[in-house]
């Protein structure tokens, strides 16, 4: 069942595992974007059009209780529970983000905002509720003129514009990261790479020229791409893309990672992973230190577990096309192609909202944003079968 559904929708199972791993490795944002309108602090999605109030702020961290939440017997026994649910902190700048930085000036886009989750916290605790109904724009209005300029600098240069910005490596190269003109699709814009096929789309149609046939089935709803056509559209860093594919592994391997020296993963995925501070198999461990940040108070984020169940009991309920409690903050792929504009996504691939193992985050010192990692100084490796890249934690921590 579950290997048809990733079928369906993100083409073969081993591709999906793989690349949610990765973003359980840190290849994701700790924050997203929101549009300040009406005294009120609004989700940007890829539905938002005018982006001229957008700014960046952080994810929250909710004092939930997982076991109240999968217990829970009714859509309406949790409602209430979320109602109550309390905003703690607030997520810091990740190590994904440290990197981050203008393809124009080569610079870090981030620099600058190193105690924003900080200088966002305006309470010690808050019910979500409160926080929804309008409490948040309080929070905002205490933020320092640079603070805003800033966080509307990334929404406005950065996040919403295409092609802007890129992963820069310890090695020097960049890794351009998927951005749109005029939108923010949340579960594909800046967590990704960018997609190869975008490009050689606009180029087409900046000399008046239609897209490919070869790639659209009747529907429209994938790339078709096939042994013959998949060079021209696709690179070799194809599998941290949001978009969906129908390739299968075979044709993968046969084509586009043939010179891979990981499999599936490329050599611009293994050169972000280890700038993140994992170590790529047989390679000497990188001595870079990093410290654990103790001023953030961390929950265990259970926003992906609270959306499921509530997908589960509407489910039970007969209730269809209802929406999550919370925006998600990560990874669902979008099943359509995105000239023009993203559109709806697809039921499977949920959210990494927290690592899978303990990801280093980002803390600050004299405002700069520094690295600080985990407590754990033993190798982590992923028995992953026929993975072929195996990891270990860069965790000599102090």
């Amino acid at each position: 069942m579950i290997e048809e559904m990733a079928r369906s929708f993100v083409g073969e199972l081993k591709t999906t595992l793989i690349h949610e791993i990765i973003h359980g490795l840190g290849f994701y944002l700790s924050g997203t974007l929101s549009n300040i309108q009406d005294n009120k602090i609004l989700p940007v999605d890829e539905s938002v059009v005018d982006l001229t109030n957008a700014v960046y702020l952080p994810l929250c961290y909710y004092n939930s209780d997982k076991k109240r939440i999968t217990e829970s017997k009714n859509t309406q026994e949790l409602d209430d529970y979320v109602q109550n649910i309390e905003i703690v902190s607030f997520a810091p700048l990740n190590i994904f983000q440290k990197y981050i930085v203008d393809l124009v000036y080569k610079k870090p886009i981030f620099d600058k905002l190193g105690y924003l989750h900080d200088e966002f916290k305006c309470f010690d605790h808050i019910k979500q509720s409160e926080w929804a109904n309008g409490e948040n724009i309080k929070c905002y209005n205490n933020l320092s003129a640079e603070t805003k300029q800033n966080i509307s600098e990334i929404a406005l240069n950065y996040f919403s514009q295409y092609k802007s910005i890129g992963f820069k490596t310890n090695n020097g190269t960049i890794v351009p990261l998927q951005t749109f003109d005029n939108i923010f699709a949340p579960s594909a814009s800046v967590g990704h790479v960018a997609v190869h096929y975008l490009d050689v789309a606009f180029e087409l149609m900046s000399q008046g020229l239609p897209l490919p046939e070869e790639l659209f089935d009747e529907s429209k709803n994938y790339l078709l791409y096939t042994e013959e056509n998949i060079e021209k559209y696709v690179d070799n860093n194809f599998l941290m893309y949001y978009l969906a594919t129908n390739a299968t592994n075979e044709v993968l391997m046969k084509t586009v990672a043939q010179g891979n020296k990981h499999d599936l993963i490329g050599p611009g995925i293994v050169d972000i992973l280890t700038t993140l501070g994992w170590t790529e198999k047989d390679e000497e461990r990188a001595q870079d230190m990093y410290y654990v940040a103790d001023d953030v108070i961390v929950t265990e984020l259970t926003v992906d577990v609270l959306n499921i169940k509530k997908f589960e009991l509407d489910s039970k309920a007969g209730i269809a096309n209802e929406q999550p409690f919370f925006p998600l903050p990560t990874d669902q792929p979008i099943s359509s192609v995105p000239i023009d504009q993203p559109v709806s996504t697809a039921p499977i691939d949920q959210p990494t909202a927290t690592a899978v193992v303990k990801q280093p985050i980002a803390t600050s010192v004299d405002g700069q944003v520094s690295e600080t990692g985990t407590d754990d100084d033993q190798p982590i490796e992923i028995d992953a079968g026929e993975f072929p890249l195996i990891l270990e934690s860069e965790s000599d921590s102090e």
